[in-house]
């Protein structure tokens, strides 16, 4: 339903904790048209004290979002032997 959406607000997501770690992020504040709105709210946004048209998203929830996708994308991963078997 989303095509790369997700993907990429994911992406943007781990772009911001890597800034986090050097300057003082709290949540990650946007503005939504009516088709992404569902879109967040998927990902935990929540509505901004800004009112209509804002959300947001804490810091703390985004960095166990990206926890709980890493680990999915670790299950997801099918197991490779790190060299094939001999064969003569």
């Amino acid at each position: 339903m989303w095509g790369i959406g997700p993907e990429l607000l994911i992406e943007a997501m781990r772009h911001v904790e890597l800034v986090s770690q050097h300057i003082g992020v709290r949540a990650i504040h946007l503005s939504y048209t009516d088709e992404g709105k569902s879109l967040y709210e998927d990902y935990g946004f929540v509505s901004h004290p800004y009112g209509d048209g804002w959300m947001l998203l804490p810091m703390t929830d985004v960095r166990i979002l990206l926890t709980e996708e890493d680990a999915l994308s670790l299950s997801a991963t099918p197991d490779i032997p790190e060299s094939a078997p001999e064969t003569d």
